[in-house]
């Protein structure tokens, strides 16, 4: 009696290390996996709140980038897409240009790539006697250096000990004046 529960039990030890080395099913979320779902928790929690911060640095930078196209093609990625139909009513109302700021030097390539843009932001109804899509720089007011670093600090939460912030952090430069 004792051998055969002996034997049952080392079989079913057996078939579970077993199991268990070959994962047998189980889903471990990675570390991406775990962001985005942060991200996406975040982004339900107040979606207009974050759908007007995002229209409204579109109007600032009024860019698209090498990203918002397949690589190495003249397509549209489903991200630039996304980013024109977003822009197309902004664009309509307040006009302007739209600068592809790309790293590429196939001047084909870009004159394609702009084409796209241009003809897509036709077909969601953009007025385009209004708008221009052309290479260039984001237009963007980015961010002073010494932001950037105060910020690359401190960061952009408050301090524990101070409670004052990140304003609190003074930046020297080595420059002569």
């Amino acid at each position: 009696m004792k051998l055969k529960c002996l034997q049952s039990s080392g079989l079913l030890v057996a078939i579970v290390l077993t199991a268990g080395c070959t994962g047998a099913g189980l889903k471990y979320p990675t570390a991406t996996d775990l962001q985005m779902d942060k991200m996406y928790a975040t982004r339900n929690k107040e979606p207009e709140y974050l759908d007007s911060m995002v229209d409204n640095a579109s109007l600032q930078d009024m860019a698209i980038e090498d990203f918002h196209f397949v690589g190495h093609s003249t397509e549209l990625s489903g991200t630039g897409a996304m980013y024109l139909s977003r822009m197309s009513p902004m664009l309509s109302t307040y006009g302007g240009t739209v600068n592809y700021d790309t790293t590429l030097t196939d001047e084909k390539l870009i004159g394609e790539r702009i084409k796209h843009a241009k003809e897509y932001l036709a077909m969601t109804g953009c007025d385009m006697s209004r708008v221009d899509v052309k290479a260039g720089l984001e237009q963007g007011t980015g961010m002073p250096a010494t932001k950037a670093i105060m910020i690359d600090t401190k960061g952009t939460g408050k301090s524990d000990k101070d409670n004052t912030g990140p304003s609190s952090v003074t930046v020297s430069s080595n420059r002569e004046k």
